[in-house]
């Protein structure tokens, strides 16, 4: 009864999802066909037509994972049926790698098709191996690196002679072997049991509905072949598959006539469309040229959403890009922006170790960071806050609200650092440690009682430089000056003169030295220098501040 009861479940579930799918296709038709119709204006503007395109990749990729979820459910009820025709596949594969090329140019890329096959007796469903070769090179795309490759062979063989794992019985008989081999990042090893599990997705880092696989498995086994992985975490791997070899294979009612045999079974035209993630070279776009006080990192692997978020933003900002969380801590590291945007759902690294890795790094602490997501539940979203990240977003979001969180984020910090460089030059009179207090974060205050304490340290030295300091800090002279300015609102010369400047005024005030030893002792080798810059901040000259405050 148990049993039953769960399999009345998860056929309602199933029945569910596919009701819902068949639901969606009546509005996405009614958005795509008015879309095509506008995108075929050629007096549309440029830049309504950006916007159109964007929608059109897009909804169409919405409907491509409709029927997705419509070919599972297919497969679920046993009601898939193979329409087996007589192709070639020096024809057929090469077809369907001509529309993946785009996207493989953009990464560096390489896509090879090694065919040794000379019999002529290779029948298959052309639909639906398309559907196994679109889902195998996609994933390929997705988590291999700029530069690397993708070599797919194909072999006639006997079953006997084919390396598999032990585990897996091939049918007896001659064999067509197919291989698509890729130099990506593999799979976690403890993942490989379950990695042909319906929605299973092999950790968060790998990125998916969880369907293709599945579908490709039922697929190539509706075909009587097999399906095996050879896996090299973080090298690479290799899908290999099996099929049957001529048309016996097949009963009266799966073949095909000569006269229906598909001449061009290419459901999907866009590929860019389909692949949701990154397809250009991992590059930094530098930022505008425009007066422009703030950077942003904008930390996104779908090309789409990211030139989205650039075209939002730049108008008020400089933007850094970056396609994962690991580039993008890379660039973080080295251009320190004023705030990161970042996807939690990057390949390499996700956005949750991003953020703590960001904040425990004294150089980055400083840096506000949102989290985008379509991650919902509140586990989730508390696993996002406890990383330490300021903001958190859920997608779909309100371009204006995202706008509006990012300035005061950003107007935050700076009255913040405002308020930090005032105290920290106020508390300086005798050197003593920082006050703990709710306006320092536990790495700020680790890190501005180093600065002092090495400003300190150096204070009576006239030529002690900037380069000096950054070394003795432990940082590029850059990191050190966005990091100071950032968190203290002043540049690190004007800290360090302000720190000067302010032990000079103890000095006046609390002991018998004269205008020139109290120069000489904060650092200043020339008296009128230190006359100058003492007037400008406290509107006395040394002398005048002695007969007035002097003890």
């Amino acid at each position: 009864m148990e049993k039953q009861n769960i399999e009345l479940s998860h056929n309602m579930g199933v029945q569910m999802f596919t009701n819902f799918s068949h639901e969606l296709r009546t509005p996405l038709t009614l958005i795509i066909a008015p879309l095509t119709d506008l995108l075929h204006k050629e007096d549309m503007p440029q830049e309504y037509r950006q916007s159109l395109e964007l929608i059109n990749r897009n909804s169409q990729r919405l409907l491509w994972l409709v029927n997705r979820l419509m070919d599972f459910h297919k497969l679920e009820a046993g009601k898939m049926q193979l329409h087996v025709g007589n192709y070639n596949l020096g024809t057929y594969i090469p077809e369907i790698i001509r529309l993946f090329m785009p996207v493989a140019e953009k990464k560096n890329i390489s896509i090879e098709f090694n065919d040794t096959t000379s019999s002529t007796d290779i029948w298959f469903d052309a639909i639906l191996l398309e559907k196994v070769f679109f889902n195998l090179i996609s994933n390929s795309l997705k988590h291999t690196p700029n530069g690397g490759y993708i070599i797919i062979s194909s072999m006639e063989t006997n079953s006997e002679d084919i390396q598999k794992p032990e585990s897996l019985n091939l049918p007896a008989g001659k064999a067509l072997l197919i291989k698509v081999e890729d130099s990506g990042s593999g799979i976690p090893a403890n993942m490989m049991p379950r990695i042909f599990e319906a929605f299973f997705q092999a950790g968060e880092k790998v990125l998916g509905s969880g369907i293709g696989l599945n579908l490709t498995k039922s697929i190539i086994e509706l075909h009587g072949g097999r399906i095996w992985i050879d896996n090299k975490e973080g090298h690479g791997m290799t899908v290999s598959f099996t099929l049957p070899l001529g048309k016996d294979s097949y009963t009266e009612n799966q073949l095909l006539s000569k006269d229906k045999i598909i001449k061009s079974a290419h459901a999907y035209s866009d590929v860019e469309a389909l692949i949701a993630t990154d397809v250009n070279p991992c590059e930094i776009s530098q930022p505008n040229t425009i007066s422009k006080e703030m950077t942003l990192l904008i930390i996104e692997d779908n090309e789409d959403v990211r030139n989205y978020l650039v075209s939002l933003l730049s108008k008020y900002y400089n933007i850094y890009t970056a396609v994962n969380c690991k580039e993008g801590y890379e660039i973080e590291q080295k251009q320190i922006p004023d705030l990161v945007i970042s996807d939690i759902m990057t390949p390499y690294m996700d956005g949750i170790e991003f953020t703590r890795l960001s904040k425990n790094n004294m150089v980055t602490s400083h840096i506000p960071i949102i989290l985008l997501t379509a991650r919902v539940t509140s586990s989730q979203v508390r696993e996002g806050y406890e990383s330490l990240a300021d903001d958190y977003i859920m997608k779909p979001f309100d371009p204006e609200l995202l706008i509006v969180r990012v300035a005061n984020l950003l107007i935050n910090r700076k009255k913040l650092a405002e308020r930090y460089g005032t105290e920290m030059v106020s508390i300086n009179a005798e050197l003593q440690e920082i006050k703990e207090t709710s306006v320092y974060s536990a790495m700020e205050e680790k890190f501005m009682k180093k600065v002092m304490e090495i400003i300190n340290k150096n204070i009576e030295n006239p030529s002690y430089s900037i380069d000096q300091f950054s070394e003795e800090i432990g940082m590029s002279r850059v990191q050190v000056y966005r990091k100071i300015k950032a968190v203290t609102g002043m540049s690190p010369s004007k800290l360090i003169l302000d720190i000067r400047l302010k032990t000079s005024l103890d000095m006046l005030q609390n002991t018998e030295y004269t205008v020139t030893e109290v120069s000489y002792r904060c650092g200043f080798n020339e008296i009128s220098y230190f006359g100058k810059c003492f007037k400008t901040e406290y509107g006395l000259s040394p002398s005048e501040y002695i007969k007035k405050y002097r003890k």
